[in-house]
């Protein structure tokens, strides 16, 4: 039986093996070309003139917002689960295509990472 500091150790490196492989599906997908046209291409073979929905979760959320700028109407309801894209500094700059800029903060009371960063831009 592990001790109580083994099996932490294990659990840890456990998480941390599947966190670099997470952010190398992340990197491979936004930096190789090829792979990320072939990704597009079987997103695109599932969407038609009948989709009207249009779920991605984490990485998926990219792809699916990529894939849905590609289509020649507008898209109902793209919903997001777990998603990098308002990562600035790593997903959001390489977005093709490239949206115009950020968000307008809403009106809400609750405090949004598109406000946060708009408040951190504007006392800089």
């Amino acid at each position: 039986m592990l001790d109580g500091n083994a099996w932490l150790t294990a659990r840890i490196f456990g998480a941390l093996q599947k966190a670099r492989k997470d952010l190398l599906q992340v990197t491979r997908y936004l930096t190789e070309d090829d792979l990320r046209a072939a990704a597009q291409a079987r997103v695109a073979a599932l969407l038609d003139e009948d989709t009207q929905l249009v779920i991605g979760h984490s990485l998926g959320s990219v792809l699916a917002w990529e894939a849905c700028q590609a289509l020649d109407r507008p898209l109902p309801v793209l919903v997001t689960l777990g998603s990098p894209l308002g990562l600035d500094t790593v997903v959001y700059p390489r977005l093709r295509p490239q949206p115009p800029a950020w968000p307008r903060p809403s009106t809400g009371g609750s405090t949004s990472h598109t406000q946060t960063t708009s408040s951190r831009a504007t006392a800089e």
